[in-house]
């Protein structure tokens, strides 16, 4: 019965800490696609349709982390 417990917090420490992870990884992620544009813009390097894209990506990554945010805590 102990064994079955601390397998459980176990699991359930890891799937915190892979969620934690996944979080970073989209807020990364944002961050570089919002940089990306910025510096790919100013190179005049970049077409408004692509920099549309990046940024859509960016803010879809930001909205998945903040809306899975609440089930970490």
């Amino acid at each position: 019965m102990k064994d079955n417990l601390k397998e459980k917090k176990n699991n359930s420490k890891k799937e915190n800490i892979l969620k934690k992870n996944i979080h970073i990884i989209l807020r990364c992620v944002a961050l570089a696609m919002g940089i990306a544009v910025i510096v790919l813009s100013k190179l005049n390097s970049l077409d408004p349709n692509s920099s549309v894209a990046m940024l859509g990506i960016g803010l879809t990554c930001l909205a998945i982390s903040i809306l899975d945010d609440k089930t970490i805590k």
